[in-house]
């Protein structure tokens, strides 16, 4: 192309850029993230923090309590709420004793800090040896070990001690494992009822997790939620045909992605639900504001510093690309991150593609991420995102 079909061709180029320029996206921290990062820069300065509203976790708690059938009762689950405290108040206020742990670590942190006053079913199956590490230490009671399989009920007869509670992992649909049909259970209740000095049938755990996340055109949530306590219902009635008396049992299922399907009135076969992320609301559980939820925990990252938008290799490139998107105008690199998370304050920060490339590269290095804004965010060092 000749040189004067460029110059013809620049004017055009130029109003297609002025019509595509992006708008300024920034502004500053609003009236109550101001109020969380004033009270940050002079309680936590220079300090990576999770910050929990308390108040708004009160909230949420007994919005979903409310949510659910007085019948059925809420266990926590202690790997989503990772705070002994917090475990705590909240068994408090919805007055349960009631835990899912899923690792021996906690399980042992649980154990160590409330003792015997809380009821404990596991949310996955652990070795049996761990039954043994742990008996040394704790009074374990009230610990209801799950078995997804003959052969790990097995290990479990094989144990030395005291009775054991255990609980029957079944599969309802997630395919996560757990018993898969009623007549895989058959030989399992055998074994468990010819051995009761060993061990003690005390659980039904069937985790529904799936269910919103059903596929169009195969399924549809409302119809696999239904299905869902078909499959439960049918191992409860092959469980009464061996003889156990289900409604002696702890019947669980339901998460934090479910729980407001148990509403009163609600035809389930379950008489609990585990619950824990919903409580504080992390982003990919957003479903639940349209009941009244909020987000009640925030993670919060000061910004290590503030530079002008240059780049390795091409540092021209940063300043162009700044000077057409007002958004590029700074750099701000925090002192952590890295995290799962959605900038929620201020507006308008992003991370940058061409720093950051996503997988299967990462460059987004977890103790110094780089997120790009406008002026208009008014972010200094010090400040917090």
């Amino acid at each position: 192309m000749k040189k004067r079909h460029l110059l013809m061709l620049l004017p055009g180029l130029l109003v297609v850029a002025a019509v595509l320029r992006p708008g300024d996206k920034g502004a500053p921290h609003n009236p109550s993230f101001s109020a969380l990062n004033s009270l940050l820069r002079a309680e936590a300065p220079g300090k990576n923090v999770a910050l929990l509203d308390r108040g708004q976790l009160k909230k949420n708690a007994a919005l979903l309590r409310a949510g659910v059938d007085p019948g059925i009762q809420i266990r926590l689950v202690s790997k989503s709420l990772p705070s002994l405290p917090l475990l705590g108040d909240l068994m408090d206020q919805l007055h349960t004793d009631r835990l899912m742990v899923f690792s021996e670590p906690y399980l042992e942190g649980v154990l160590g800090h409330f003792g015997s006053r809380v009821d404990i079913l596991m949310g996955k199956p652990l070795p049996a040896a761990a039954v043994g590490r742990l008996a040394r230490q704790y009074d374990l009671s009230r610990v209801c070990w799950l078995i997804d399989s003959e052969a790990r009920l097995l290990e479990f007869l094989a144990l030395e001690g005291p009775p054991l509670k255990i609980g029957l992992e079944i599969d309802v649909g997630l395919r996560r494992g757990g018993f898969p049909s009623p007549e895989l259970l058959r030989p399992v209740l055998q074994r468990i009822q010819a051995q009761p000095e060993r061990v003690k049938l005390s659980a039904v755990m069937g985790y529904d997790g799936h269910v919103e996340h059903a596929l169009p055109l195969i399924s549809s949530a409302d119809g696999e939620f239904l299905a869902v306590h078909q499959r439960y219902g049918a191992m409860l009635a092959e469980m009464e045909r061996a003889g156990v008396a289900t409604k002696d049992l702890v019947l669980d299922s339901g998460g934090s992605s479910t729980w407001w399907r148990y509403a009163p009135g609600a035809k389930v076969a379950v008489n609990e639900i585990s619950v824990g992320s919903a409580f504080v609301l992390p982003a990919h559980f957003a479903a639940s504001e349209r009941f009244g939820l909020r987000p009640a925990l925030w993670l919060a990252a000061p910004v290590l510093k503030r530079l002008s938008p240059k780049l390795p290799f091409v540092e021209a490139a940063g300043g162009l690309l700044a000077a057409w998107d007002p958004n590029f105008a700074v750099h701000y690199f925090l002192l952590g991150g890295g995290w799962p998370a959605d900038v929620a304050s201020p507006s308008g920060l992003s991370r940058h593609f061409l720093w950051d490339s996503g997988p299967p590269v990462q460059n987004l290095l977890p103790n110094q991420p780089l997120l790009t804004g406008a002026e208009s965010t008014g972010l200094e060092v010090g400040d917090f995102v």
